[in-house]
């Protein structure tokens, strides 16, 4: 059951809630929680390498900085946000994994792991792929 309300929840859930909804205890749920997400990570590779029409892309993530009074802060790839790398087969799998850069040397190996030899690549215009 409770794999169940984690697998299907877009965020994951309270560990209060998770433990109302099955019953226990929330220290209980606590551990039952990381317990299932352990599982899942450590069989998140497990799917095999996409193939057909494969999309990539990356996206930088974080939040905007604080407001300081004259201060101007560097927009778009200067900022210190995480980069997330995704690789989607279409009407299939994603695969998505932070990545240190969208440089050639972070993200090669990546895409030499996720996507199969022989799949059809649609990327956007970045030099890198």
């Amino acid at each position: 059951m409770a794999m169940y309300f984690m697998i299907n929840s877009s965020k994951s859930i309270s560990s209060v809630f998770l433990a109302k909804w099955i019953g226990v205890r929330q220290k209980t749920a606590w551990k039952v929680g990381h317990a299932i997400c352990a599982m899942m990570k450590a069989h998140g590779n497990a799917i095999a390498p996409l193939d057909g029409i494969v999309e990539l892309d990356e996206k930088y993530l974080g939040g905007k900085p604080r407001f300081e009074q004259g201060v101007v802060h560097p927009r778009g790839k200067g900022t210190s946000k995480s980069c997330i790398h995704v690789a989607v087969k279409r009407q299939g799998e994603a695969k998505a994994e932070v990545v240190n850069s969208d440089s050639y040397a972070d993200l090669a190996p990546r895409i030499a792991a996720v996507v199969s030899p022989d799949a059809h690549v649609m990327t956007d215009q970045l030099q890198t792929y």
